[in-house]
């Protein structure tokens, strides 16, 4: 028994060594094989450093340039001219809007002027500097008054008709209530149908006190009544809206510059 167990004991260790000289063959063929690869992943993660520095190197190189660039376009005679130019090139763009402006606003004063002309007796021209519009009133304040003879119930007008009378006056500005104020009444006539137009704060114009029938598209002009407006100034255009029928101004309200003011008919 005794001499079998020895050599059984032998063969165990004898095939023990076996295992461990092939684990160990594979452990040096893996640490091979685990080196090709483990330099093949170093070489790609050095690859990727490397692009992400070559990117952020592009980057401050054109953002340098760009600098340089700056510098050098505003720094020395040559930035300075870039500069002068450029400030010149501004300074002419905004003379040229402010000779457009004053071209048209040139062409208006002549148009009032021309309008001027073709009504008989004294005709002021004013310039409009203000116009209140809101919930409660609608007024104009033109820079004429009492010096130029100006007064209280003189009515005003333009190219396109008719815009309301003088309501307040000092010597050196006039207030204008508009025709779209819902304090204003105009004696009127619609295709010779005698009315009344009256304003309620709106672009729109009510019709009241109509003795007859009207169409849409009718001219509606002062009709002289009340011994304030002259007769035939236009006022507006008839609209139907929803069977009812209102007057559309001919005059732009919100683009007023200049006005004619001729004194009142009682006067």
């Amino acid at each position: 028994m005794g001499k079998s167990y020895k050599k059984g004991k032998f063969s165990l260790f004898k095939g023990n060594k076996r295992i461990s000289l092939i684990y160990t063959f594979l452990l040096f063929f893996l640490f091979i094989i685990s080196f090709h690869y483990i330099d093949g992943i170093n070489n790609f993660i050095d690859k990727s450093i490397c692009n992400f520095r070559c990117s952020i190197y592009k980057v401050i190189d054109n953002l340098s340039k760009y600098l340089n660039n700056l510098k050098y376009n505003f720094s020395g005679e040559s930035g300075r001219m870039i500069f002068f130019l450029q400030n010149e090139n501004l300074m002419l763009k905004s003379e040229i809007e402010k000779l457009k402006l004053l071209e048209k606003d040139n062409n208006e004063l002549r148009e009032q002027l021309e309008l001027k002309k073709n009504v008989s007796g004294k005709i002021i021209v004013a310039r409009v500097f203000s116009i209140f519009c809101d919930d409660f009133s609608k007024v104009a304040l033109i820079d004429k008054g009492a010096k130029e003879g100006i007064k209280v119930d003189d009515f005003a007008f333009c190219k396109e008709g008719l815009l309301g009378r003088v309501i307040e006056i000092s010597d050196c500005w006039s207030k204008i209530l508009l025709i779209i104020d819902s304090n204003s009444n105009i004696p009127a006539k619609i295709n010779g149908i005698d009315c009344m137009i009256n304003g309620d704060n709106t672009n729109n114009l009510k019709i009241s006190l109509l003795n007859g029938d009207i169409q849409e598209g009718n001219i509606v002009e002062t009709s002289g009544y009340g011994n304030i407006f002259r007769e035939k100034i236009i006022i507006g255009k008839v609209k139907k809206r929803n069977d009812e029928y209102f007057v559309v101004p001919s005059v732009n309200f919100n683009n007023l510059k200049y006005v004619c003011i001729d004194k009142c008919k009682n006067r």
